[in-house]
């Protein structure tokens, strides 16, 4: 349950923050009179999924390479649970930027105003494009710690029943003009990221110590289980210590990147 819960919220999060990218491109295009241009929108859009699917078939494909090779499997997942931690990181910064709507209509005229002026067609599905494979490639990083064989099926499970939702709240937003709240939606998720960030640090340091590319040894200060597990929480000095480091770098960052949305919002 706990699998299907984290694969079916990782899936709905980043779902709903392309489609609120790309719901608002489309809006601003349709409000300055470029209706034209919502069609280049929608391509580079499907375009993405496209290569999402493709980029998780070639992951997918060096992982069989070395399917004989448990070490090299454990530093496979190692390494991409880490770059998830970084693109984790990365997006809750820049969702708590946004967080302010000031700031995120800054943001969005920012990337639209330019293309919509010129006429770019292409300029203005490639934006697309890539707000949707960035979601779609941190979907796929985030989901290899979930990949294990004995919860893959509820993985997939979480992943089905998180693409029904997401059509849902897309066809609510499109037809029904219903906005999400903005402020609470980017600062939860953004809270949301900062602490997968955390977790998934200790879980990719964890698969190269049993890789064998970290020495470590565990301590007896407390039992590992599944809640800890899921958490990335273990008896190592090699994960608590990197993990309380990047815990106080996130909430500076975040103070930071608050303060500073504040002072957009009432500069406006």
């Amino acid at each position: 349950m706990a699998t299907f819960l984290g694969s079916f919220g990782i899936i709905l999060r980043e779902g709903l923050e392309a489609i609120l990218v790309v719901g608002a491109i489309v809006a601003y295009l349709i409000k300055s009179g470029n209706k034209k241009a919502v069609r280049p929108v929608y391509i580079g859009a499907a375009f993405a999924v496209l290569c999402s699917f493709a980029m998780a078939a070639v992951l997918a494909q060096l992982k069989a390479a070395n399917a004989e090779n448990a070490m090299s499997q454990e530093i496979i997942e190692g390494i991409a649970a880490l770059i998830a931690v970084c693109v984790l990181f990365y997006v809750s910064n820049w969702m708590v930027s946004k967080a302010e709507s000031e700031a995120w209509n800054q943001y969005i005229e920012g990337k639209v105003a330019t293309s919509a002026a010129r006429g770019s067609m292409f300029t203005l599905g490639f934006t697309a494009w890539l707000a949707v494979f960035r979601e779609g490639a941190e979907v796929i990083l985030f989901y290899q710690p979930l990949l294990q064989e004995n919860n893959a099926n509820m993985v997939w499970a979480g992943f089905a029943v998180g693409c029904l939702a997401l059509v849902v709240v897309f066809l609510v937003i499109r037809f029904l003009s219903i906005r999400l709240p903005l402020k609470p939606f980017f600062l939860g998720t953004s809270i949301l990221m900062a602490i997968m960030s955390i977790c998934f640090l200790g879980s990719g340091i964890k698969e190269l110590i049993e890789g064998g590319v970290i020495e470590a040894a565990y301590h007896d200060w407390f039992p590992i289980t599944d809640v800890l597990d899921i958490f990335g929480i273990y008896p190592l000095y090699e994960t608590l210590i990197p993990q309380f480091i990047l815990l106080v770098i996130t909430v500076v960052t975040f103070v930071i990147q608050i303060r500073r949305s504040r002072k957009i919002a009432k500069a406006k």
